[in-house]
């Protein structure tokens, strides 16, 4: 019943802001009505301009888009995350992906993915009454016991003190 559709755009460099090659969103029904517009400007060629205000307006919309391996690190930072998955999402050689995502983010693969799980845990100690196990295992610990000690060295404080602190 899934169809694979791909809408690929070969649009003039001058129409073109930096940094737009890598970009790419899954084709819902607003990219189908997007499309649709495309093509008909495109056979219309009546007013050159709404094509161009239209192709601003699709760039405008995919900048604003998360790539692929980002989103799929949102979705699943609670799981094991491979750095090779990430790197086949973006169609990259996992060293080129390294250095891509760092330069997009300004943090290692790494790095993001702590910030994100440590995020989660703080609001979880502030928002929930859940068990140090439950919160290590909702944030992808296999025991409390390594939570503990990594919440600790991230944020100087057991995950106990940092609830008590913060529910004030």
């Amino acid at each position: 019943m899934d169809r694979n559709e791909f809408l690929i755009l070969d649009i003039p460099l001058p129409y073109l802001p930096e940094h737009t090659e890598h970009m790419h969103v899954q084709l819902d029904n607003q990219w189908s009505a997007i499309r649709y517009l495309l093509l008909e400007e495109a056979t219309g060629q009546d007013n050159p301009s709404a094509l161009a205000n239209l192709v601003h307006y699709v760039v405008s919309k995919l900048q604003t888009a998360n790539p692929a391996s980002i989103d799929y690190i949102h979705n699943h930072f609670k799981e094991p995350i491979t750095l090779d998955t990430l790197a086949k999402l973006e169609h990259y050689h996992p060293v080129y992906y390294s250095s891509w995502f760092k330069k997009r983010t300004g943090k290692s693969v790494k790095n993001y993915i702590t910030e994100l799980r440590l995020n989660e845990s703080k609001s979880l100690l502030v928002s929930t009454s859940w068990s140090m196990s439950r919160i290590s295992e909702e944030v992808g610990f296999e025991n409390s016991s390594s939570f503990t000690r990594w919440f600790r060295n991230s944020e100087g404080v057991a995950p106990q003190k940092y609830r008590i602190l913060n529910n004030g």
